[in-house]
């Protein structure tokens, strides 16, 4: 019988990118998805942790993943944002969002390795019940938690077509941001791949595009190119579509 993996993502829409593109690895592998943690071999948990309340949840749900029999596997940014926090309650496998090339080492007889995977270009399908019990242990009465409730409804919709462009951010890092401890350095994406996935997604029909990064203005730093190219060369493309881009930074 072929294993089963449960995953989960908590996280923002970059990580929710990487829980689907962690999907077709395993699924390239011989595996089939589990709907729910009872049903899995294996469970991997894609965390957040960018603010206090958001580690008080990746703890509270360790422990109630913990309860099925399936092995538990940490992914996301909680390692590396606070990973003494982390290894007090969780002594498992675990990797950062950087460091993606690790679940080869925990699946050495995957004959798709993950660095052969594409990359995501459509978020993975979050499990609605669990996804209302985050929210509703995060929330704020205010109008900006509100409006970001709306967004991420919107983003659940599979119409949207993702090209992400790059990693990371550039140094020196922000001293206000832990973000950075857990995507790592700047690392983008070829320009001619940006560019032949935007193609594809047309091809396919798809019409509302996001643009999106760890931080999107950096894209180019490290290879000698710039957002503004990579965004001429996209608009360039004969069609009728939008482009939105998210994760802009100054």
């Amino acid at each position: 019988m072929r294993s089963k993996i449960y995953i989960e993502n908590m996280g923002c829409f970059r990580r929710s990118l990487d829980a689907d593109r962690y999907a077709r690895y395993f699924t390239a592998n011989g595996f089939t998805l589990a709907g729910a943690p009872a049903q899995a071999d294996y469970i991997l948990f894609v965390t957040c942790a960018f603010m206090k309340r958001r580690e008080d949840y990746v703890l509270q749900r360790i422990e109630e993943l913990r309860r099925h029999k399936g092995k538990l596997i940490i992914g996301g940014c909680m390692k590396a944002i606070n990973e003494v926090r982390l290894a007090q309650n969780f002594q498992g496998p675990s990797f950062a969002a950087s460091d993606q090339g690790y679940l080869d080492t925990l699946f050495p007889d995957f004959k798709i390795k993950f660095k052969d995977t594409p990359d995501a270009n459509f978020l993975f399908k979050y499990n609605i019940f669990q996804l209302i019990k985050h929210y509703l242990s995060t929330i704020r009465l205010d109008l900006s938690y509100l409006k970001s409730l709306k967004y991420a409804a919107m983003r659940l919709d599979r119409k949207y077509y993702y090209v992400r462009i790059c990693w990371g951010c550039p140094g020196p890092f922000c001293t206000y941001c832990s973000i950075w401890r857990a995507v790592g350095k700047l690392r983008s994406k070829p320009h001619a791949l940006c560019m032949e996935e935007f193609r594809k997604g047309l091809a396919k029909g798809y019409r509302h595009f996001v643009v999106s990064a760890d931080n999107v203005g950096a894209y180019g730093l490290d290879t000698g190119s710039t957002f503004p190219s990579m965004l001429a060369g996209f608009i360039e493309v004969p069609g009728k579509y939008e482009i939105e881009i998210e994760e802009l930074h100054p």
